[in-house]
């Protein structure tokens, strides 16, 4: 019994340090603040900034597979800011970004890029770098 005991114990102990090697922290790559230089909509695109609009994406983790989003557009009048979260899921060379269990954009070299159509079938696309 006291075999047994030791034995559930050792693999419990090593169950739980296998699972933080096997879950990477994905967000302290991705984290900081973001300049986009590149928005359209997949057809047209628009050089940024522009001498009147800015638009910045800061990234800030909530754990390892998580992140905050905050994407601020500066313009001549009152910024507009649009917050959420991003689940984050590592593939061969980048970070993917989920939401919804969608994915809509990736890391990759400091560079992030978001691709989205939204459910009435706008698609937005944006380029920016830290």
């Amino acid at each position: 019994m006291k075999k047994l005991t030791v034995w559930v114990l050792a693999l419990v102990l090593f169950s739980c340090g296998t699972k933080e090697i096997l879950s990477p922290d994905l967000s302290k790559d991705i984290t900081g603040v973001y300049q986009v230089y590149l928005i359209g909509n997949g057809v047209k695109t628009i050089s940024m900034p522009t001498p009147s609009d800015t638009i910045s994406i800061a990234l800030q983790p909530i754990d390892k597979q998580r992140c905050s989003y905050s994407i601020t557009l500066k313009s001549t009048g009152e910024p507009s800011t649009q917050d959420g979260i991003f689940e984050l899921k590592k593939s061969v060379e980048q970070t993917d970004l989920y939401q919804d269990s969608k994915i809509i954009g990736f890391v990759k070299n400091n560079e992030l890029i978001i691709d989205y159509t939204d459910d009435q079938g706008v698609r937005s696309v944006l380029k920016a770098r830290k």
